[in-house]
């Protein structure tokens, strides 16, 4: 049997999966073993989206290996939109619980229920990450320049009505406003 699984990296967003193949048993447990648990452990967050190894059977249900304190594991099991835990003291405890899920076709028990989640699955389930850009997200990313822009425009106006001898002045002044921020 084969199942599909992949993997999180701590850089990853909820949702973003990589190496997204289907695998039997042992290529399931080579890609937890080879994983690199010592890396990506390192100042991670210990909690639903974390870097991790998920297998997703066809049922629905998924299973998710990620850190845990003091060098244990995580062994998170989600069914019917309701997550549970089970902490395995060595990646071969965890690799127990993942012969099991393949063994049991995807279902498991003896898991102590997670804390409240909402959406739970958004953490399992790949989602698509393809960014576009069109005017909206321009207009969004550069809105602070465009509207220090204007107002400096304003203000050099201003000052050119009220006062044109100190016009070149103030030019000066308003440049060196809008460029501070690009120079610190």
């Amino acid at each position: 049997m084969q199942l599909l699984s992949k993997i999180q990296y701590k850089r990853d967003e909820k949702g973003e999966f990589h190496d997204i193949a289907l695998r039997n048993y042992e290529d399931t447990i080579a890609l937890v073993l080879n994983y690199p648990w010592n890396t990506e452990r390192s100042l991670a967050s210990i909690e639903l989206t974390c870097p991790s190894v998920t297998i997703e059977h066809p049922l629905g249900t998924y299973l998710k290996i990620g850190p845990y304190f003091s060098g244990k594991y995580s062994v998170y099991y989600l069914e019917n939109n309701r997550v549970y835990l089970k902490i395995a003291d060595t990646l071969e405890d965890a690799g127990f619980w993942i012969k099991e899920y393949f063994n049991q076709q995807g279902m498991l028990s003896g898991f102590k229920k997670y804390g409240f989640t909402i959406n739970a699955l958004s953490h399992f389930r790949t989602h698509k990450f393809e960014y576009t850009v069109n005017a909206s997200a321009l207009l969004k990313f550069f809105w602070f320049q465009i509207f220090m822009t204007g107002m400096v425009f304003i203000i050099c106006l201003a000052t050119l009505i009220d006062s044109p001898g100190n016009f070149v002045m103030s030019l000066i002044g308003s440049i060196t406003i809008l460029l501070l921020p690009m120079t610190g």
